[in-house]
């Protein structure tokens, strides 16, 4: 029973439906070949003859070849004991040897077949988790790097991850986008690879020439994940537009209002007001309240007034996380992990 229990929970996981569907196709073919072997055999054969293919094709699917051989032999010979009015031909010797060996071979093919799509199957889930936790790992060491270089926002990237996460909910965004978001709020400023220490760590505020340098870490960004599919670009178009402003007049490339990428447009409300609770040493201390009145200042302005709207609301509910609450509130939302796979197909 537990065998039968764990083979039907896989039945109906619902991922690689592809295996799924050639399984049933190959389990129809055979029904159709037995049928038209009993026919041939038995000649105007009652429906109850057809009927017991299902239950063996059913064991065999669950429990392989072993279950479907002894399904077949126990159907097979249970016809013997059916009276002989429900068969046009009653069921001598003969007829029960025919129809338990069509039976059992039956159940065998059907088992072989279900467990070599079982065992395609399971590979593939095998590796499409390596897939997973390898580019997971990826990301997570460009997010870790960028940290040690910049080590006094007290992990940024990930509280911008999650309040990004969040945000997009509120906006309403589907699950499957809400994932890549993260990984683009996690991933933003990884750009800052391609700048010097001197200006990433600086203890004053960047002159005009040092500014120029640091408006370049959006494309450099965009351009380290080259490497993702060229149809999965919502990560790095998220990357690139993050310090475009809704009104235009932002970096990299001036974009305004729906040009700019929705996740683009979520992480900028979000990494300023993190930016801005932030303590540095050229600044004050700025507390999250004054960071939200800024951010509906500049509503319609330099910000999404849709984006605002989902990003306060979050804040309202509690999911919003700061500097000051490091490792308290830094969630991280569930299912993110189940995008990695979609960002890596083609």
């Amino acid at each position: 029973m537990l065998l039968v229990r764990n083979r039907m929970a896989r039945l109906f996981e619902g991922s690689t439906g592809h295996n799924n569907h050639i399984m049933i196709f190959m389990l129809l073919l055979l029904v159709s070949i037995s049928s038209v072997t009993a026919h041939s055999l038995y000649g105007s054969t009652p429906a109850i003859m057809h009927i017991l293919f299902l239950p063996i094709l059913a064991v065999a699917y669950l429990c392989g070849a072993v279950g479907g051989v002894i399904a077949g032999l126990l159907l097979g010979c249970s016809t013997a004991l059916i009276p002989s009015n429900f068969f046009y031909d009653p069921g001598s010797a003969t007829n029960v040897l025919v129809r338990t060996l069509c039976f059992t071979f039956l159940g065998f093919s059907a088992g072989t077949l279900s467990s070599f799509y079982r065992f395609k199957r399971d590979t593939l889930h095998f590796k499409e988790d390596a897939a997973k936790v390898l580019l997971k790992n990826v990301f997570l060491s460009f997010s870790n790097t960028v940290d040690a270089r910049d080590g006094s926002t007290g992990k940024h990237d990930r509280r911008v991850a999650a309040n990004a996460y969040y945000a997009g909910r509120h906006l309403g965004l589907q699950e499957s986008e809400l994932g890549k978001l993260y990984w683009a709020g996690l991933l933003h400023d990884i750009g800052k690879f391609g700048i010097h220490d001197s200006i990433l760590n600086g203890e004053r505020g960047l002159t005009k020439e040092e500014w120029d340098v640091m408006r370049k870490h959006p494309e450099i960004g965009s351009n380290i994940l080259s490497f993702l599919p060229s149809g999965k670009s919502e990560i790095r178009k998220g990357i690139l537009h993050h310090h475009e402003q809704w009104l235009g007049g932002g970096y990299p490339s001036g974009l305004s209002g729906e040009e700019i990428h929705v996740f683009g447009r979520i992480i900028a409300v979000v990494d300023v007001c993190d930016a801005i609770t932030s303590p540095r040493p050229y600044k004050r201390e700025i507390f999250i309240e004054e960071a939200l009145n800024y951010i509906r200042q500049n509503s319609g302005v330099l910000f999404d007034p849709k984006v605002v709207d989902a990003f306060v609301g979050a804040y309202g509910d509690g999911h919003i996380a700061t500097f000051s609450d490091r490792e308290t509130k830094v969630f991280v939302p569930p299912m993110v992990d189940d995008s990695l796979m979609d960002i890596l197909m083609l």
